[in-house]
């Protein structure tokens, strides 16, 4: 390459780190260039110490900056207990579930005697129901089976 390296090429060729863009053939020529040609060496180099001047710079000011004063921030006080708070759920759920397990038993308790005394009932009715039925002659028909004239 006869030329030197123009402001583009320059930057591209610290940007990427020595390698240059473009075409394979191209970064070797660019290589070989840069390589034997001391002035664009020399820019190369110069953008290089700029760019990495620049770098530690904005380092050191972040660095320098911080805020003037900081406020502590504290979590939301439903945040602070959260294990107290799960305590006092648990709690208050076991308190609640105690008297509805039981009354729920006492529920079951009472309908299962209600439906003990229907079943006596029905087995009652069901009994009458069969004596009538099991007779040999119904009630209305007794007088006809009995002699009229007794000896």
């Amino acid at each position: 390459m006869t030329r030197h390296l123009t402001d583009e090429e320059i930057a591209d060729w610290v940007v990427a780190g020595g390698r240059g863009h473009g075409a394979d053939a191209g970064n070797a020529a660019l290589q070989e260039h840069v390589a034997g040609c001391a002035e664009c060496r020399a820019q190369t180099a110069g953008l290089h110490r700029a760019i990495a001047g620049f770098r530690a710079a904005a380092a050191t000011w972040a660095a320098g900056q911080q805020p003037p004063f900081c406020v502590p921030v504290t979590a939301p006080f439903w945040r602070q207990a959260t294990l107290q708070w799960g305590v006092a759920m648990a709690v208050l759920a076991l308190v609640l579930a105690v008297p509805a397990q039981r009354s729920y038993h006492a529920h079951q308790a009472a309908a299962q005697e209600l439906a003990a005394r229907e079943l006596l009932a029905d087995t009652a009715l069901l009994q009458r129901v069969d004596a009538q039925i099991s007779r040999v002659v119904p009630n209305a028909m007794a007088p006809l089976v009995t002699p009229v004239f007794a000896p």
